[in-house]
């Protein structure tokens, strides 16, 4: 014979905290992703207002950018290594280490150059900071400097970042303007645009060499 189930009002208050808290966590995750996203947008129009595309070619551009300021630290150790403690020295200068104590938000991409026995770690800084105006860091290892105008070869791809690839790349950009005829100059940088989004497949990485 049937037997009809009685549900307690304590199973069905349980049911109901548990699909709350479910809405709850897929609402989050859903600002999340959209603050991502416009973040990821602000970054992307901010640094294509830095420079005058003149050329592309498949994942390759040839790019003259305008004169900017960056902050920047010189730092050892591995590849990894060196990014994360740059990273985490020039964020304490952009949270307000510095002697105005400004917090300077909308700052461009992280940037990292391989220097005979050191990293160079840099952030742009926005483009309404000049070498003059820029917050003075507390921080005597972070330095303010300027970036003179010129052309730049670019090389964009997406996903994870190592040394091995940072090369790869590197050597694949300076092939492509060697055979447009040109030459490049100085070392080459990797440039990181979105290092907040979890999944390396959806980041935004370029290496970057100046041209003659």
């Amino acid at each position: 014979n049937y037997v009809p189930k009685h549900t307690s009002l304590s199973d069905n208050a349980g049911k109901i905290q548990i699909k709350c808290f479910a809405f709850i966590i897929s609402k989050k995750r859903e600002v999340l992703m959209n603050s991502m996203f416009m973040s990821l947008l602000n970054w992307r129009a901010q640094e294509e207002s830095r420079y005058t595309l003149i050329g592309c070619q498949g994942p390759f551009e040839m790019r003259a950018y305008q004169r900017m300021v960056c902050a920047k630290i010189a730092v050892t150790g591995s590849f990894e290594e060196a990014l994360a403690m740059g990273i985490n020295h020039l964020n304490d200068y952009t949270e307000g280490n510095n002697f105005k104590v400004d917090r300077i938000l909308n700052y461009g991409p992280f940037f990292q150059i391989h220097q005979s026995n050191h990293w160079e770690i840099g952030l742009i800084l926005p483009p309404s900071y000049k070498l003059a105006t820029a917050p003075k860091p507390i921080n005597r290892m972070v330095k303010i400097e300027e970036i003179n105008s010129g052309r730049v070869g670019v090389l964009r791809f997406k996903g994870h970042t190592s040394r091995e690839n940072f090369h790869r790349k590197g050597e694949e950009l300076k092939r492509w303007i060697t055979h447009k005829g040109l030459e490049s100059s100085g070392p080459v940088r990797i440039s990181r645009h979105d290092l907040t989004v979890p999944l390396p497949f959806f980041r935004h990485n370029e290496v970057h060499v100046d041209i003659h």
